[in-house]
């Protein structure tokens, strides 16, 4: 696909995952996953990013493994579509484009349930499990998970993908992803659907979930295309703030600070400030950031994580 069109930009990603308050009191695990891939090219790029919100519900007692499936498999399967992409040389960015959205997501979908399915084949439900099902949800519970074990193991996914000349971002369900430009103005990339309200959300556990996801992408021919930083979240982030113009002032808040302290800062303090969100919202919150390092506000960071 070509040469890095951006060589004075250096993409690095800072990302931490913290659980609710409202699990830690009930003991139930962290519910989010994130997982990604950074390229030892000097760029950082090819770059992928996927965050994924188990239910957590009663009947998603083992949505804490879904999550972990969904980050995983999507990452694999995203590398193995780049790989394709750099050995057969392909530049035709509509193909590219109308590629992903159309095999994309049956892919993961199909990837997420084949590990689901080999997990319940190796980890049948326990008495224990569907006891405190049956207490909590009664008998209709206990049919319906039987008659779909996707549910057990339901989660939502969110993906920013970047490369050398395009990017494109993948969702299905809540959460959130963020574009902040060297201006501070932060947009949603995928607003949300509206016809869901409360806790109602798109899921990988639904019938043709596939069909559920919504697409982005974009091609790069000049630095204007580029934001400066790309921001994934699970709900429990968004959910700690008064509203959404208070959520997306975040965006410019963050910039700063890495125009300002650098991305070590950010690295060192970003476990304490999504620990104040989920005392707000009380659920686990998960925060993936993709900064695109460049000299105006870069101390010479190197790539950050923690």
């Amino acid at each position: 696909m070509g040469e890095n069109k951006s060589n004075n930009n250096f993409w690095r990603v800072i990302w931490k995952s913290v659980k609710g308050t409202s699990h830690i009191r009930s003991g139930l695990p962290n519910q989010d996953a994130i997982s990604f891939s950074v390229s030892n090219h000097i760029s950082g790029l090819p770059l992928i990013v996927a965050i994924s919100d188990g239910h957590g519900s009663a009947k998603s007692f083992r949505s804490h493994v879904g999550s972990e499936f969904a980050v995983k498999e999507s990452i694999s399967i995203i590398l193995e579509i780049f790989d394709e992409y750099y050995k057969n040389d392909i530049q035709n960015y509509s193909f590219i484009k109308n590629e992903l959205a159309d095999r994309l997501p049956k892919k993961i979908v199909q990837a997420w349930r084949r590990n689901v399915e080999i997990h319940v084949q190796k980890n049948p439900f326990t008495s224990d499990e569907l006891s405190k099902l049956l207490a909590k949800e009664g008998i209709n519970a206990i049919q319906t998970i039987q008659d779909n074990i996707y549910v057990v193991y339901g989660a939502t996914l969110l993906i920013a993908a970047v490369t050398d000349h395009f990017m494109f971002y993948l969702q299905l369900g809540d959460g959130d992803i963020l574009n902040v430009f060297n201006n501070g103005a932060t947009v949603k990339v995928i607003p949300r659907d509206e016809k869901f309200i409360a806790n109602e959300t798109t899921s990988l556990c639904s019938n043709s979930s596939w069909n559920e996801f919504k697409f982005k992408f974009q091609t790069i021919s000049s630095e204007a295309d580029l934001p400066a930083l790309i921001l994934l979240s699970s709900d429990g982030y968004s959910n700690s703030f008064r509203d959404d113009d208070n959520f997306l002032k975040v965006g410019n808040d963050i910039l700063e600070i890495i125009k300002n302290d650098g991305v070590k800062y950010i690295a060192d303090n970003i476990e304490t400030w999504l620990n104040a969100s989920s005392e707000k919202s009380g659920d686990d919150v998960t925060l993936g950031i993709i900064t695109r390092i460049i000299n105006e506000y870069s101390d010479n960071e190197t790539r950050s994580s923690t």
